[in-house]
């Protein structure tokens, strides 16, 4: 799956994409910008991750194609049209798809004590990695993880990358940016 971690409950389907990636271990690797910006008249030094890529094979990507889901009707998709998820809290994950719900409890979890207990310092059960810009949950039981990522407010696509055979090499997301920076 390639979806926001916040789903609203167990019973929400998340954005299970098309194609297959056999079970494995992959790396994730993020893309980061920074530069200075001015907010209410005070300068602060900015750091984002502008994309985040899991890494199915080594291989060139001589292809871009939009991730399609599960559901996804491309019959009404026009030029220029991208489908992908929508996030609230700017935080997209790449999960297995089967062991969605547990994956995602301890997100469920936390927005429940946040609406319980309203202005109490609640934490989540997950681990954090890369001074904290990502979070990782595993599920023992059925061999999966979910690692989080910092996704655009609103729309973000999920770009399939393939190589000059066909082989899915990379999937890639960004928020609004669109093509143009994969290029």
């Amino acid at each position: 799956m390639v979806d926001t971690p916040w789903l609203e409950d167990e019973d929400e389907e998340p954005r299970e994409l098309v194609v297959r990636i056999p079970p494995g271990v992959y790396g994730v690797d993020a893309a980061w910008t920074e530069a200075p910006y001015e907010f209410m008249g005070k300068c602060f030094s900015g750091r984002e991750v502008a994309a985040t890529r899991l890494c199915v094979r080594e291989g060139t990507v001589a292809v871009w194609a939009m991730g399609l889901a599960v559901g996804d009707d491309i019959e009404r998709l026009r030029q220029g049209d991208e489908v992908g998820f929508n996030t609230d809290p700017s935080t997209g994950s790449f999960g297995d798809a089967a062991a969605c719900p547990a994956l995602t409890a301890p997100f469920r979890t936390f927005w429940e004590q946040r609406r319980t207990a309203p202005g109490t310092l609640v934490s989540r059960a997950t681990e954090s990695l890369g001074d904290g810009e990502f979070e990782l949950v595993r599920d023992e039981a059925q061999g999966a993880d979910l690692i989080t990522f910092s996704a655009t407010e609103g729309l973000s696509v999920a770009w399939l990358g393939r190589t000059e055979d066909g082989e899915l090499s990379s999937i890639v997301v960004m928020g609004h940016m669109g093509m143009e920076a994969l290029a």
